[in-house]
């Protein structure tokens, strides 16, 4: 038996079976194969709307089914060997040496002929899932020899990413845990802005204060005007790539965006900063730059004269 939150599951040689009624069980899902593996998890798509049961299968051959109990099963793959489910995604492993990442949220809403796309990444031959764990953004695997690694796959950290600066509950984003995140697993530090510029600014004095560190800082503010390579992963895991500059005007508005609220913040502490911010500019503010450096050093110099 495999239990849901809201009901009970029961295994079938080819079918699910819904406890709905005590006195009798009617078929909600047929895969046509017998499956040796299932796992049943219900994907909510708001607060207000029920959720949606998404049943996967595997059998003995290798045959990936996934379906609802509104639409007919999907083949996800006929070589995959292991599979899990990690927030949003759905991992399995091939015989092909593949790591593959799926959107359960477009598995549940899509019908049987919609491609769901999905994201892929060597793994080692013969590797198999033990768990995901989503919090780390890794998944652990088990070569054939016994032995366990962990990878991080760009897709579950890019999810990560994605969740920390935009569906944080609180006002204040988690941007220091998306920063490192990014500097940790080298991504370009522009995903931060891409995904929802408008929020970003609203949120621009938290980004500092939780940021805070002067090189993190000069940091990000010069890769906001490198080229962007930018991979982000909505709930329907669809990659958007840019290539390019950012225009000069949005480089320009961020940048002064970032060296005001610093020079509301403490001026002397982010004086790097703040002319980094002037030097990134499109074209370059040099001359501002060094009007702030003659005030702070003549801030500096009537202090000095007035000690005793």
């Amino acid at each position: 038996m495999y239990a849901s939150t809201r009901s009970s599951w029961y295994l079938c040689p080819e079918t699910l079976l819904d406890d709905i009624d005590s006195r009798r069980l009617i078929p909600c899902v047929d895969f046509g194969r017998a499956c040796d593996v299932v796992r049943v998890i219900d994907i909510s798509q708001s607060s207000t709307s029920p959720a949606t049961s998404l049943f996967l299968g595997l059998t003995c051959s290798g045959t990936l089914f996934s379906a609802t109990s509104s639409s007919s099963p999907r083949t996800l793959a006929q070589n995959a060997n292991s599979f899990t489910v990690s927030g949003d995604f759905v991992v399995y492993t091939t015989l092909a040496h593949e790591a593959h990442f799926v959107s359960a949220s477009l598995l549940a809403t899509a019908d049987a002929s919609t491609d769901v796309g999905g994201e892929r990444r060597r793994v080692e031959r013969g590797s198999r899932i033990v768990t995901s764990i989503p919090s780390t953004m890794s998944l652990v695997l088990q070569m054939p020899r016994g032995n366990l690694e962990t990878v991080n796959p760009r897709p579950m950290v890019m999810a990560t990413i994605h969740a920390d600066t935009t569906y944080e509950v609180t006002t204040r984003g988690n941007y220091r845990k998306a920063f490192l995140a990014c500097r940790k697993h080298r991504i370009d530090l522009n995903v931060i802005v891409d995904r929802d510029p408008k929020l970003f600014r609203e949120r621009l004095p938290s980004f500092i204060e939780q940021v805070c560190d002067v090189d993190y800082i000069n940091l990000f503010l010069t890769n906001l005007g490198s080229v962007i390579f930018s991979e982000l992963y909505l709930l329907a895991l669809i990659r958007v790539r840019s290539q390019g500059s950012q225009s000069p005007e949005v480089i320009s508005e961020l940048c002064d965006a970032v060296r005001k609220e610093l020079e509301a913040q403490d001026i002397e502490k982010y004086i790097n900063s703040i002319l980094t911010a002037y030097v990134v500019k499109r074209p370059p503010d040099l001359e501002a730059g060094l009007r702030v450096l003659l005030q702070l050093r003549g801030i500096t110099t009537l202090f000095l004269d007035g000690e005793p």
